[in-house]
């Protein structure tokens, strides 16, 4: 009966630790920070675009937007 008692205590004891544990994880006070943002790899202000052909392409593509050429050999092969 003795143990059962002692039992008893030890498992209430338990249960209001874990209870303050548990409290103490408070998401503010942590120390975690949000990653920053990925950097756009088209710079400040560009989207992406997209091409689609109909046919293989054979050799680099010439791209010309605002009278400004692209050689672009690596994504197109």
């Amino acid at each position: 009966m003795k143990f059962r008692k002692i039992l008893n205590h030890f498992f209430i004891l338990f249960f209001l630790a874990s209870l303050f544990f548990i409290a103490a994880c408070d998401e503010k006070a942590s120390n975690y920070q949000e990653p920053p943002p990925v950097p756009n790899p088209y710079g400040n202000g560009n989207g992406k675009i997209t091409f689609i052909r109909k046919q293989q392409i054979d050799g680099p593509v010439l791209i010309s937007i605002s009278n400004t050429q692209f050689n672009d050999s690596i994504v197109w092969q």
